[in-house]
C-alpha cells in the first residue's frame, strides 16, 4: 500500500492511498503536481517536474511488506507492539 502525499493549489495538503504498484502508477501518472511517495510511513519516492515533463520515482527495496497477517501491522495508527488479529487476512 503506498500513499501519496501533495498539496492542493490553496495549500490544503491531502493523500491518497494507493493499493498496489498498478494502483500508484496509474494515479502518479495524472496527478501532475509534486508529491512524496510513501510506504507504511518511510519514504520510498517521489512526483517532481523538470524543464517540460513530470517524472516519477520508486524504489521497491525500500518498500516493506504489511505482516499484518502474522499479528503486527506495520503502519499509521498503529503503536510500535500493538497486534492486529489475523483474521483480518485474506
Amino acid at each position: 500500500m503506498f500513499e501519496v502525499h501533495y498539496i492542493l493549489p490553496k495549500g490544503k495538503h491531502f493523500c491518497m492511498v494507493c493499493v498496489g504498484e498498478q494502483a500508484l502508477k496509474s494515479f502518479v501518472e495524472k496527478l501532475r503536481r509534486p508529491a512524496r511517495i510513501m510506504s507504511n510511513g518511510q519514504h520510498v519516492g517521489r512526483v517532481w517536474k523538470d524543464d517540460t515533463h513530470w517524472n516519477w520515482f520508486y524504489d521497491p527495496s525500500l518498500v516493506t511488506p504489511n505482516n499484518a497477517c502474522t499479528g503486527q501491522l506495520a503502519g499509521v495508527g498503529k503503536a510500535d507492539g500493538e497486534s492486529t488479529p489475523a483474521a483480518n487476512c485474506q
